[in-house]
């Protein structure tokens, strides 16, 4: 068993009433279903969200997209991230992604709060992936020795004429360019498999830092502070054809 702790992490623990989340107060997506891994004309199709400042809520000076999708087989999600500037110095799994550019999501199959799944991908295509325990009364776990087998990422950057630069700052938008981060997380990784209405908890995050050392951090549910492990603001993934 690994232990670590999260650079942003509070561990303090509450109770069963505070880790089991209502889900009447944070986003859904709706996840739709199809037959194959998507293609980019699919990806077209696919609700967009965008991540906004994990303390605020208040749009960030860069853009960036969360989409998913599933199969019979699989989980895919795709972040599409505005970048001006890439601070990663990391190549080998498990590593601390998260103290450099990344992109995160959580999931809890359960709803619970109590045990959930982080992943994070890096610029470079470097996977950090542990399952997290969450129990009352105790300090939270992170076990890195828990790897998803079957993930498959890639991240690749996207023509300028393939984005349409909707929110970009015009004064920085000659320097941004766009990365396109692609996650196919097999559903026997997760121990479960999710039917039509099924809902998990989820949220998506990005760390970004910028030339001058300045952290950003980002969310699809704000959490109210510099912490992304807030179980009860994870928003609802519901599954549908």
């Amino acid at each position: 068993m690994t232990v670590i702790e999260y650079h942003s992490v509070s561990n303090e623990s509450g109770n069963s009433e505070e880790i089991t989340a209502s889900t009447s107060t944070v986003p859904t997506y709706l996840c739709r279903h199809i037959a194959h891994a998507p293609a980019d004309m699919d990806w077209q199709e696919m609700q967009v969200i965008q991540l906004v400042d994990v303390e605020t809520g208040e749009q960030p000076r860069l853009q960036t997209t969360v989409q998913a999708c599933w199969t019979d087989a699989a989980l895919h999600i795709r972040f599409t991230c505005e970048d001006d500037y890439i601070h990663s110095p990391y190549h080998d799994r498990d590593d601390l992604l998260f103290h450099g550019d990344v992109v995160e999501w959580f999931i809890d199959v359960d709803g619970k709060g109590l045990q959930y799944y982080e992943f994070n991908l890096s610029p470079n295509n470097v996977v950090f992936d542990a399952l997290i325990l969450n129990e009352p009364g105790k300090e939270r776990e992170y076990l890195l020795e828990w790897n998803a087998d079957g993930l498959s990422t890639s991240v690749t950057q996207l023509e300028s004429t393939a984005y349409d630069k909707q929110t970009a700052q015009q004064s920085i938008q000659e320097q941004v360019r766009v990365f396109s981060y692609m996650i196919e997380l097999p559903f026997t990784d997760l121990n479960t498999t999710p039917q039509e209405g099924s809902e998990w908890r989820f949220n998506g995050y990005r760390i970004d830092e910028n030339t001058d050392k300045e952290r950003s951090y980002w969310a699809w549910s704000p959490t109210g502070e510099i912490n992304f492990h807030v179980p009860e603001r994870f928003g609802c993934l519901r599954f549908v054809r």
